[in-house]
């Protein structure tokens, strides 16, 4: 197989985001799609109970990284190191805290500009020290814009991620 470029695709979707109305409960849906060449190899969606947004974009990173790199090293005997993954999301909160932000969290001891903790910083530190620092793994993160509704095969993933992750929030509504 030589050398292969994984590709993951996320998006989160959310009710009562930030608690806007404190009497309504939160909830976060994620949807995920691993792709190879184009060719969808899983879907997989979540809800998670009292999370906002910004939880469900980074869980739906940290789990589609950890999904992919469990499929490839099924493989990896056919697949040389690193293991290439890209993370398509159309949250710049992702994508620039993965590959910008990180460095100065990590230089001001998780803490951000405003000199308070960052946000998730577990799954921040987790997502660094299980896979960004894995040095069989090259992760690249990749803004792709959302619900652009264009025939692009990376947009339409967006897209599809967009409505696994609405159709949890959906379920999830139904039975609060």
């Amino acid at each position: 197989m030589g050398k292969a470029v994984f590709r993951v695709y996320c998006d989160a979707a959310s009710f009562n985001n930030g608690y806007k109305n404190p009497e309504l409960p939160q909830a976060a849906g994620i949807g995920i799609i691993l792709s190879f060449n184009e060719k969808i190899m899983q879907e997989y969606s979540n809800i998670f109970d009292g999370e906002n947004i910004s939880f469900g974009e980074l869980k739906a990173a940290l789990t589609g990284i950890d999904l992919m790199y469990k499929r490839i090293l099924r493989f990896k005997a056919q697949i040389s190191k690193p293991y290439n993954i890209e993370i398509y999301s159309d949250s710049q909160f992702v994508v620039k805290g993965a590959s910008v932000w990180m460095k100065g969290w990590i230089k001001n001891k998780w803490r951000n500009n405003a000199g308070n903790e960052v946000a998730y910083k577990e799954m921040w530190q987790q997502l660094l020290n299980e896979y960004i620092n894995n040095e069989d793994l090259n992760i690249t993160f990749i803004h792709v814009k959302g619900h652009t509704k264009s025939k692009d095969f990376h947009s339409q993933m967006n897209d599809r991620c967009d409505k696994m992750a609405k159709a949890e929030v959906k379920i999830w509504k139904e039975n609060i």
